[in-house]
């Protein structure tokens, strides 16, 4: 099950997001302003946030200093966010004052189909590149020991590393499927 943080001051726009993610594959969170955000992150560890940044938003520079906020915090700084904007210049002015790439920018109004693939990608690319960081962590471990292989600790990563592997293999064929 995936966690959703949904954001967007639009309570019916929150409801109809809700509706769509409200199976048994996600337990979504909403909130209707950005104030507290990081609290509720800290405390929900969402897989996905999406957030809306309306033209006001992006006049105080809402939805870059949030962004940053949230790429500097060590739990959120890989977490994927889309931002859904009615003005999707938007998505520039972010990138530009960020000097970072958005993952994902979606136009409203928006199809709640296109919204859902969006949501399913960003997640399974996630969840890829966290196999990845553990493979690469456990073959990191590797490098350091200095016996011969025959040591505890050595075998355990090397097991680690096999299970992070096969764990990226699984998760990449989910995701060629899901295509």
């Amino acid at each position: 099950m995936s966690n959703i943080l949904i954001v967007d001051s639009n309570e019916d726009q929150l409801a109809s997001m809700e509706s769509v993610f409200d199976t048994k594959e996600h337990s979504v969170t909403s909130m209707n302003r950005t104030e507290g955000i990081l609290h509720v992150v800290l405390g929900t560890k969402p897989d996905i946030i999406i957030l809306d940044l309306s033209s006001k938003r992006a006049e105080r520079k809402e939805g870059p200093v949030l962004y940053k906020q949230l790429r500097d915090n060590d739990i959120t700084k890989s977490t994927p966010i889309i931002f859904l904007s009615s003005t999707p210049e938007i998505y520039n002015c972010c990138s530009f004052s960020l000097n970072k790439s958005i993952d994902a920018v979606l136009a409203k109004p928006y199809d709640k189909n296109d919204l859902h693939k969006l949501v399913k990608k960003q997640i399974n690319n996630s969840l890829i590149y966290k196999s990845l960081d553990n493979v690469s962590l456990s073959i990191e471990r590797l490098k350091v020991c200095q016996c011969a292989g025959t040591c505890s600790p050595h075998l355990q990563n090397v097991e680690m590393a096999k299970k992070a592997l096969d764990k990226f293999e699984e998760l990449k064929k989910k995701f060629n499927q899901d295509l």
